[in-house]
Protein backbone atom coordinates (compact mmCIF):
# COMPACT_ATOMS: atom_id res chain seq x y z
CA UNK A 1 0.00 0.00 0.00
CA UNK A 2 2.83 2.40 0.83
CA UNK A 3 4.41 1.87 -2.59
CA UNK A 4 1.16 3.02 -4.19
CA UNK A 5 1.12 6.16 -2.02
CA UNK A 6 4.77 6.92 -2.82
CA UNK A 7 4.09 6.43 -6.54
CA UNK A 8 1.17 8.84 -6.40
CA UNK A 9 3.29 11.51 -4.74
CA UNK A 10 6.16 11.13 -7.19
CA UNK A 11 3.81 11.40 -10.18
CA UNK A 12 2.59 14.77 -8.87
CA UNK A 13 6.15 16.11 -9.20
CA UNK A 14 6.09 15.87 -13.00
CA UNK A 15 3.85 17.18 -15.81
CA UNK A 16 0.97 14.83 -16.62
CA UNK A 17 2.24 14.46 -20.20
CA UNK A 18 5.14 12.43 -18.72
CA UNK A 19 2.93 10.03 -16.77
CA UNK A 20 3.95 6.89 -18.71
CA UNK A 21 7.65 7.68 -18.41
CA UNK A 22 7.34 8.48 -14.70
CA UNK A 23 5.51 5.17 -14.11
CA UNK A 24 8.32 3.27 -15.82
CA UNK A 25 10.92 5.03 -13.64
CA UNK A 26 8.94 4.33 -10.45
CA UNK A 27 8.97 0.60 -11.27
CA UNK A 28 12.75 0.43 -10.67
CA UNK A 29 12.74 2.44 -7.41
CA UNK A 30 13.30 0.40 -4.22
CA UNK A 31 10.20 1.71 -2.46
CA UNK A 32 9.56 -1.41 -0.39
CA UNK A 33 12.83 -1.23 1.53
CA UNK A 34 12.49 0.99 4.59
CA UNK A 35 16.02 0.29 5.78
CA UNK A 36 18.62 2.61 4.34
CA UNK A 37 22.35 2.86 4.81
CA UNK A 38 22.97 6.35 6.15
CA UNK A 39 25.96 8.52 5.25
CA UNK A 40 28.02 7.21 8.18
CA UNK A 41 27.25 3.59 7.24
CA UNK A 42 24.59 3.20 9.93
CA UNK A 43 21.43 1.32 8.97
CA UNK A 44 18.23 3.24 9.68
CA UNK A 45 14.68 1.93 9.76
CA UNK A 46 12.33 4.57 8.35
CA UNK A 47 8.59 5.07 8.68
CA UNK A 48 8.38 7.10 5.48
CA UNK A 49 10.64 7.20 2.45
CA UNK A 50 9.28 10.58 1.31
CA UNK A 51 9.13 13.53 3.69
CA UNK A 52 5.80 15.24 4.29
CA UNK A 53 7.39 18.62 3.42
CA UNK A 54 6.91 19.66 -0.19
CA UNK A 55 6.96 22.62 -2.55
CA UNK A 56 4.04 23.45 -4.82
CA UNK A 57 5.09 25.22 -8.02
CA UNK A 58 3.66 26.02 -11.42
CA UNK A 59 5.27 24.85 -14.64
CA UNK A 60 3.56 26.09 -17.79
CA UNK A 61 0.41 26.70 -15.69
CA UNK A 62 0.35 23.12 -14.34
CA UNK A 63 0.78 22.67 -10.59
CA UNK A 64 3.53 20.29 -9.55
CA UNK A 65 4.24 19.12 -6.00
CA UNK A 66 7.92 18.44 -5.37
CA UNK A 67 8.88 16.43 -2.25
CA UNK A 68 11.47 18.16 -0.11
CA UNK A 69 13.41 15.00 0.81
CA UNK A 70 13.54 11.36 -0.28
CA UNK A 71 15.14 8.56 1.72
CA UNK A 72 15.03 5.46 -0.49
CA UNK A 73 18.20 3.93 -1.93
CA UNK A 74 19.22 4.26 -5.57
CA UNK A 75 18.08 1.53 -8.00
CA UNK A 76 20.02 -1.73 -8.16
CA UNK A 77 22.95 -1.64 -10.56
CA UNK A 78 21.92 -2.21 -14.17
CA UNK A 79 18.25 -1.25 -13.82
CA UNK A 80 18.82 2.29 -15.09
CA UNK A 81 20.28 0.98 -18.33
CA UNK A 82 16.82 -0.12 -19.45
CA UNK A 83 15.50 3.45 -19.31
CA UNK A 84 15.30 5.89 -22.20
CA UNK A 85 17.22 9.17 -22.03
CA UNK A 86 14.04 11.01 -21.00
CA UNK A 87 13.29 8.43 -18.30
CA UNK A 88 16.85 8.73 -16.96
CA UNK A 89 16.39 12.49 -16.67
CA UNK A 90 13.20 11.90 -14.66
CA UNK A 91 15.10 9.45 -12.43
CA UNK A 92 17.93 11.96 -11.92
CA UNK A 93 15.42 14.66 -10.98
CA UNK A 94 13.88 12.38 -8.37
CA UNK A 95 17.29 11.79 -6.78
CA UNK A 96 18.00 15.53 -6.65
CA UNK A 97 15.65 15.44 -3.64
CA UNK A 98 17.60 12.68 -1.89
CA UNK A 99 18.78 13.22 1.67
CA UNK A 100 22.36 12.31 0.70
CA UNK A 101 24.20 15.36 -0.70
CA UNK A 102 26.67 13.17 -2.60
CA UNK A 103 23.76 11.52 -4.39
CA UNK A 104 22.28 14.94 -5.26
CA UNK A 105 25.64 16.14 -6.59
CA UNK A 106 26.17 13.01 -8.70
CA UNK A 107 22.68 13.21 -10.20
CA UNK A 108 22.97 16.94 -10.93
CA UNK A 109 26.11 16.28 -13.01
CA UNK A 110 23.96 14.06 -15.23
CA UNK A 111 21.41 16.86 -15.80
CA UNK A 112 23.69 19.78 -16.65
CA UNK A 113 22.94 19.57 -20.38
CA UNK A 114 19.22 18.87 -20.06
CA UNK A 115 16.96 21.02 -22.22
CA UNK A 116 13.75 19.77 -20.55
CA UNK A 117 11.90 22.38 -18.51
CA UNK A 118 10.52 19.80 -16.04
CA UNK A 119 14.06 19.63 -14.63
CA UNK A 120 13.92 23.26 -13.41
CA UNK A 121 11.82 22.84 -10.22
CA UNK A 122 14.29 20.17 -9.09
CA UNK A 123 17.53 21.95 -9.97
CA UNK A 124 16.41 25.37 -8.72
CA UNK A 125 15.53 23.88 -5.33
CA UNK A 126 19.25 23.15 -4.91
CA UNK A 127 20.02 26.88 -4.96
CA UNK A 128 18.19 27.25 -1.65
CA UNK A 129 20.31 24.56 0.01
CA UNK A 130 23.71 24.60 1.66
CA UNK A 131 26.10 22.27 -0.23
CA UNK A 132 28.58 24.60 -1.91
CA UNK A 133 29.85 21.97 -4.41
CA UNK A 134 26.28 21.59 -5.68
CA UNK A 135 25.97 25.37 -6.08
CA UNK A 136 29.14 25.36 -8.18
CA UNK A 137 27.69 22.67 -10.46
CA UNK A 138 24.34 24.43 -10.73
CA UNK A 139 26.08 27.67 -11.65
CA UNK A 140 27.55 25.91 -14.71
CA UNK A 141 24.00 25.17 -15.86
CA UNK A 142 22.70 28.72 -15.40
CA UNK A 143 23.66 30.01 -18.82
CA UNK A 144 22.05 30.36 -22.20
CA UNK A 145 20.04 28.67 -23.59
CA UNK A 146 18.82 27.36 -20.19
CA UNK A 147 18.75 30.69 -18.35
CA UNK A 148 15.64 31.96 -20.13
CA UNK A 149 13.71 28.82 -19.08
CA UNK A 150 14.65 29.45 -15.45
CA UNK A 151 13.58 33.09 -15.73
CA UNK A 152 10.22 32.07 -17.17
CA UNK A 153 9.75 29.62 -14.27
CA UNK A 154 10.60 32.34 -11.72
CA UNK A 155 8.08 34.72 -13.28
CA UNK A 156 5.42 32.03 -12.84
CA UNK A 157 6.41 31.35 -9.20
CA UNK A 158 7.25 34.69 -7.50
CA UNK A 159 6.53 33.59 -3.91
CA UNK A 160 8.54 30.36 -4.36
CA UNK A 161 11.41 32.45 -5.72
CA UNK A 162 11.24 34.83 -2.77
CA UNK A 163 11.41 31.88 -0.35
CA UNK A 164 14.38 30.42 -2.24
CA UNK A 165 16.25 33.73 -2.10
CA UNK A 166 15.60 33.95 1.65
CA UNK A 167 17.04 30.45 2.10
CA UNK A 168 20.17 31.44 0.17
CA UNK A 169 20.71 34.30 2.62
CA UNK A 170 20.00 32.13 5.66
CA UNK A 171 22.40 29.37 4.61
CA UNK A 172 25.12 31.92 3.83
CA UNK A 173 24.66 33.39 7.30
CA UNK A 174 24.83 29.96 9.00
CA UNK A 175 27.53 28.21 6.96
CA UNK A 176 29.54 30.68 4.91
CA UNK A 177 29.61 34.08 6.60
CA UNK A 178 33.09 33.34 8.01
CA UNK A 179 34.47 32.50 4.54
CA UNK A 180 32.73 35.28 2.64
CA UNK A 181 31.88 38.18 4.94
CA UNK A 182 30.20 40.13 2.13
CA UNK A 183 27.00 38.38 1.02
CA UNK A 184 27.49 39.89 -2.45
CA UNK A 185 30.65 37.80 -2.85
CA UNK A 186 28.79 34.55 -2.08
CA UNK A 187 28.12 32.32 -5.11
CA UNK A 188 24.46 31.87 -4.18
CA UNK A 189 23.95 35.66 -4.29
CA UNK A 190 25.71 35.89 -7.66
CA UNK A 191 23.43 33.17 -9.01
CA UNK A 192 20.36 35.09 -7.81
CA UNK A 193 21.63 38.14 -9.70
CA UNK A 194 22.19 36.07 -12.82
CA UNK A 195 18.69 34.59 -12.65
CA UNK A 196 17.18 38.03 -12.20
CA UNK A 197 19.11 39.36 -15.19
CA UNK A 198 21.54 41.43 -13.15
CA UNK A 199 24.62 39.20 -13.42
CA UNK A 200 27.21 38.44 -16.04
Amino acid sequence: MKREAYSKRLKKAFPTKLEKEVEKVIQILPLENHRIKWINGELLELDNLISSDENKVLLNSEQLTIPYRLYFEEPRKGLEEGLSELEREILNCIYLRHANGYCRERRLKLLLNSKNDFVIPFTLQLLGEYVFEILELLDQHLKEPYLKFYQSFLAENPSYWQTTKSRVGSYWDIYYRNQSRDFKEYLGYKMIQKLEGNGN
